[in-house]
């Protein structure tokens, strides 16, 4: 018989398997916008589009959250996931424009603190030692990846970039505190919602042929992070879901390496061995 101590460790396994996989889908995501031509919104708008659709007949085929009659049971949880998503994503994109992507990643690097403070006022969930020092050591080296690339202040691209960081933080929190309410359809709108921001800002039907073609794998890589991370946050502490997606990092970056052949600093290499070795310590010190 199954105890519920063997069931709960099987829980966790899983959840980490998914939320790390997420991690390399979105890592992807690098890729595709470097190869794709279209402006960025253009791609911002395709990418949602197809996202949430592919996500939701996953849920109708499927029959995920009770099929796509739970839509009727999102409620206030599901829906401020879903806002708080969009939220987060278009602080992202916005962020880039307005100071340098070192300053973002290195903000980013901090979701794994944010998510356990917030998951300790929400649910009184504490990180663990464990986690907390994996952390420190995965933020360390985000912070070596790109120390040499830190700009000055812009109030206004960093104020975004905590914004974005809080934002994931929040969503990951709310998918791990209401786990029984239907979230990958939230995940689904929380795609869907970026739409109506990204159209006036583009030509969505300017798009080239192929690039219509990237557009629509790339939304079902999209759609396949999104639903592989919700997933996986119903089932492990909200703390270790940005700590284990932080892997996306270092596999965007070789990615970029791989397929373009840009061979990034030494100390882009140390500080994503870093990271991947803190992910990887976690899983093994958690394992034990």
């Amino acid at each position: 018989m199954t105890t519920l101590a063997q069931s709960t460790s099987s829980g966790t396994r899983t959840g980490v398997l998914l939320v790390a996989g997420s991690a390399l889908a979105w890592s992807l995501a690098a890729w595709f916008t470097r190869t794709i031509e279209a402006d960025i919104w253009a791609v911002q708008f395709w990418r949602a589009v197809w996202a949430g659709l592919f996500i939701l007949l996953y849920v109708h085929v499927r029959k995920v959250d009770g099929g796509l009659l739970g839509i009727r049971r999102m409620g206030a949880p599901g829906w401020a996931a879903a806002g708080v998503g969009a939220a987060a994503t278009l602080c992202f994109l916005a962020a880039f424009r307005h100071t340098v992507a070192a300053n973002v990643v290195l903000m980013y690097a901090t979701a794994p603190f944010v998510a356990a403070g917030l998951a300790w006022l929400m649910m009184r969930e504490s990180p663990g030692r464990v986690t907390l020092v994996a952390s420190i050591v995965a933020l360390a080296g985000a912070a070596v990846m790109v120390g040499g690339s830190l700009g000055g202040v812009n109030l206004t691209g960093d104020l975004l970039a905590i914004s974005m960081t809080f934002g994931m933080a929040l969503m990951t929190v709310i998918i791990r505190k209401y786990r029984d309410m239907p979230m990958v359809i939230a995940g689904a709108f929380s795609s869907l919602l970026i739409v109506p921001v990204a159209w006036p800002l583009t030509d969505p039907l300017a798009v080239s042929s192929s690039d219509f073609w990237l557009l629509v794998t790339f939304g079902g890589v999209q759609a396949v992070a999104i639903t592989l991370m919700t997933e996986g946050a119903r089932l492990i502490p909200s703390a270790q879901v940005p700590l284990i997606g932080a892997l996306e990092i270092p596999f965007a970056i070789f990615w970029i390496w791989l397929a373009f052949g840009e061979v990034p600093p030494m100390a882009t290499f140390a500080g994503g061995t870093v990271i991947i070795a803190a992910v990887l310590w976690y899983l093994r010190a958690g394992a034990r």
